[in-house]
């Protein structure tokens, strides 16, 4: 064989082995394929954003089940799971014991019953439809400054959320209680924002501005904590997702 028919030979088997592994690739889940929702939120347990309109505190809702966490991180999870619309602003304590839930099923007013069981120390009500909590002893200070909003048009959740912290009544109100940011958030956490969403100028509260937020983005969480009063600097988090 010469040396031109030996490199063509080579040639054709390689083209062989090529062949032989285009439908085992083809059979491999593209980005857009597979299970996407494991993957993509591995915190969850693959939940995805609900869609359709929140639960009203009526509806029904199957089991639920934390352990040793947090009352923020709890609601947080409720709010997740169920497309429930919650908004919670408190005091935040050192000494806050972890909870621990653990819910057959039923209404969602008998969840956050069944929450507030576990932690005594909380309290909620329903406005306009949105479930609001409470820490006895008062409300986060920040959670009821009323802004003068210029208003959102076609904006992401993200974006409305580090808007907030730009605004002249949030940076008033944290130099005037000498308070820091403390959020840990993470570009993930925004990464299903379920825009555009549109709000209309005006006066209103940093609670009702997260309340908006919450009930159009599909992630209907918020939360407004402030450390304990007792605490130099003080610090506070803005929370505005479910992850």
């Amino acid at each position: 064989m010469t040396r031109k028919n030996g490199h063509f030979a080579r040639f054709l088997v390689c083209c062989w082995l090529i062949s032989l592994s285009l439908p085992a690739r083809a059979q491999q889940p593209s980005p857009q394929q597979g299970n996407t929702a494991t993957s993509a939120h591995p915190r969850h347990n693959g939940l995805m954003l609900q869609k359709g309109p929140p639960l009203d505190i009526g509806d029904r809702v199957g089991t639920f089940h934390v352990d040793g966490v947090s009352a923020y991180e709890a609601l947080q999870n409720v709010a997740h799971k169920y497309n429930v619309v919650i908004g919670m602003e408190g005091y935040v304590y050192k000494t806050d014991p972890k909870i621990s839930l653990d819910f057959s099923g039923g209404a969602v007013a008998d969840l956050l019953n069944a929450f507030i069981a576990v932690a005594p120390d909380y309290r909620w009500q329903v406005d306009d439809g949105i479930i609001h909590v409470f820490r006895n002893g008062g409300p986060a200070l920040l959670a009821n400054v009323e802004l003068n909003y210029p208003g959102a048009s076609g904006k992401r959740r993200y974006d409305i959320w580090q808007e907030i912290h730009t605004l002249p009544e949030y940076i008033d109100w944290m130099k005037s209680y000498q308070c820091r940011r403390e959020e840990r958030s993470r570009l993930v956490d925004f990464r299903l924002d379920d825009g555009p969403i549109n709000i209309a100028a005006g006066k209103m509260t940093v609670a009702r501005l997260l309340d908006q937020v919450a009930k159009k983005s599909g992630d209907g969480f918020w939360a407004v904590l402030q450390s304990d009063p007792s605490d130099r600097p003080c610090r506070v988090s803005v929370i505005a997702w479910s992850w």
